[in-house]
């Protein structure tokens, strides 16, 4: 069961250009059989404070991708990909939390890196830190953090595998992958994290991720190249 971690809609994240069920069918049409919605939560998109306002009509996007899924049969997850105010070069998707942990904690950009994290470990959700090389950015702290995904964007430098793989085994960390799709590009990634049949919610997925020994990846390279990695954990 092949699952993309990071997929973006139009409803809330601006700088996609499809809205959820355009990017619904094209995950199902490219051999994805699930995506984990991570829409931007960023504190620049609330230009009128109302924060609750923003988180609710976040929660309400998941929801309507949500029941367009279920539909057709599709597996839609929630995820979060928040900017911290400290810090917004660093984008951090959170999995395993209920919507709901949004709409009580609608300033969640924010909190400190260790705040966050013991958190989302409290409602047992996990953080991880999305595309750590892209554009000069760097890895963070690894204290506050549970995996390290590769990005298979091909607008930006490729998956890294070879370079991030090590530095997520040395530090006791696993790893995550997906495409950060924002339908603005000429093709669709096939990549993710390939799970046991019968992963049907997040719960599961992220019992899964920070318990398996081994982490198999679904890898797009910049160029649309599909390859397979075994990730290791130490």
């Amino acid at each position: 069961m092949l699952i993309d971690m990071h997929v973006h809609s139009s409803g809330i994240s601006k700088c996609c250009k499809i809205p959820y069920d355009e990017a619904i069918r094209r995950a199902r049409d490219a051999g994805i059989d699930a995506i984990v919605l991570t829409n931007h939560y960023f504190d620049g998109y609330v230009a009128d404070g109302d924060y609750a306002a923003f988180a609710k009509r976040y929660v309400e996007e998941y929801y309507a991708a949500k029941a367009y899924g279920d539909s057709m049969g599709y597996p839609v997850f929630f995820g979060i990909e928040l900017s911290y105010n400290a810090m917004q070069d660093a984008h951090i998707p959170i999995y395993g939390v209920a919507p709901e942990f949004l709409l009580e904690h609608p300033t969640l950009f924010d909190y400190a890196p260790e705040m966050l994290y013991a958190l989302v470990h409290e409602q047992g959700g996990i953080v991880v830190q999305a595309h750590p090389l892209r554009r000069g950015e760097t890895v963070r702290d690894l204290q506050y953090l549970d995996g390290i995904e590769m990005n298979c964007h091909p607008k930006y430098e490729g998956p890294l595998y070879e370079t991030l793989a090590p530095v997520a085994s040395d530090g006791g960390k696993f790893v995550t992958c997906g495409s950060d799709y924002h339908g603005d590009v000429p093709f669709r990634p096939v990549c993710g994290v390939q799970c046991p049949e019968g992963i049907d919610s997040v719960e599961k997925l992220v019992t899964f991720l920070t318990s398996a020994k081994t982490i198999n990846l679904h890898l797009s390279e910049v160029d649309g190249v599909h390859r397979e990695e075994v990730f290791e954990r130490t």
